[in-house]
């Protein structure tokens, strides 16, 4: 096995999607995360809170959440791993490691990663590697995993995609590897993972693997928040002016779920086309303005997208352009180009004309 040819598949590619190899983990640098956007989804208040999940009371993500934070903020050290997931690959990244590395954690008042995990640590989901994997205690779905290595050190870790063959040899291709470099990698990469599914998923896949999604009814309500790209005057008047806003009418909600879960993640079209189609619909609030962070068009047609389970947990990597018609993710995922009858039925939940 040549592990290098491997770090070239899932790491050199792209600085957004460095991914560990079986009993590994790889540090990723250049993360770009939508962090203005994720605090301000956080502070929405929805519709009335008999509605929703908690009921007042703190749900098992926001608890977990809860323990894992150190003065406000949590450990963002970008490392990865994959695991098997169901037929599949999953790509893990670690949001938690406590002062077992020291990674984001300063001075003697550090928490202890195995204590603050440990009353969240669930069933044991699988043994891989030189670790053991849990689910975390009271939550069905496995947007979190709990790792423990030997030393009985626990690493909280999140969902961030699965792995795709079309996805990596077209990043592969577009980064310049030779058809020989692409044999390799494809070659290492089916040796590495034999039994796997790497062929493009579908968000249903990911409703029904990781966030045990079966239908609507599972969801509670979409909330919708503007892009904060543009952070100028001007910018941030659109940004007032989209507001943020929960959709949590059922006839909204099934409308959503129909709409996205056939929509194909990470494949070779989704990556070839994300630049070449980036601004394929035109709108009422378009200008000829090439600039359009300065138009404001970008602002104006891209939601932050939170999806709310009847559990509680969220589903909130997910951003929406109706400029290209397609959903990004953290990590450097796209998904194919939508049809237009799904980009218009999306635009009329949001209200993007």
């Amino acid at each position: 096995m040549k592990s290098e040819r491997l770090a070239y598949a899932f790491g050199k590619i792209n600085d957004d999607l460095i991914y560990g190899a079986v009993n590994d983990t790889k540090k990723k640098y250049g993360w770009r995360r939508w962090i203005a956007a994720a605090a301000c989804v956080c502070l929405v208040v929805g519709a009335a809170v008999a509605l929703w999940p908690s009921g007042g009371k703190e749900t098992v993500q926001e608890q977990l959440l809860a323990a894992i934070k150190t003065g406000g903020t949590m450990d963002t050290a970008a490392v990865e791993t994959t695991i098997p997931v169901d037929s599949r690959i999953a790509v893990y990244e670690q949001i938690y490691a406590g002062n077992s590395t020291g990674i984001g954690i300063d001075g003697p008042e550090s928490p202890d990663s195995t204590k603050n995990l440990q009353p969240f640590v669930g069933n044991i989901y699988i043994q891989y590697g030189e670790n053991i994997w849990y689910r975390v205690k009271g939550m069905d779905e496995i947007k979190y995993l709990i790792s423990e290595d030997a030393a009985g050190t626990l690493r909280l870790w999140e969902y961030r995609s699965f792995l795709v063959m079309d996805s990596i040899l077209a990043q592969a291709r577009g980064d310049g590897a030779t058809d020989y470099e692409l044999a390799e990698i494809e070659g290492d990469t089916r040796a590495q993972f034999p039994d796997a599914d790497l062929s493009p998923y579908t968000y249903g896949d990911v409703y029904r693997i990781i966030y045990n999604v079966a239908g609507a009814d599972d969801i509670v309500g979409i909330t919708a928040a503007p892009s904060t790209s543009n952070n100028t005057d001007f910018g941030k008047q659109i940004q007032k002016q989209v507001g943020t806003h929960t959709y949590d009418d059922r006839d909204s909600v099934a409308l959503f779920y129909d709409s996205t879960v056939n929509v194909v993640c990470n494949s070779a079209a989704s990556w070839e086309s994300s630049y070449s189609e980036k601004d394929k619909y035109i709108y009422s609030f378009s200008t000829d303005d090439d600039d359009k962070l300065t138009s404001g068009e970008e602002t104006w047609a891209t939601r932050y997208l939170t999806i709310t389970l009847r559990s509680g947990t969220t589903i909130d990597s997910w951003k929406y352009t109706a400029l290209s018609g397609r959903f990004y993710e953290f990590g450097g995922i796209y998904t194919e180009p939508l049809d237009e009858d799904t980009v218009y039925a999306i635009n009329g939940i949001f209200g993007i004309e």
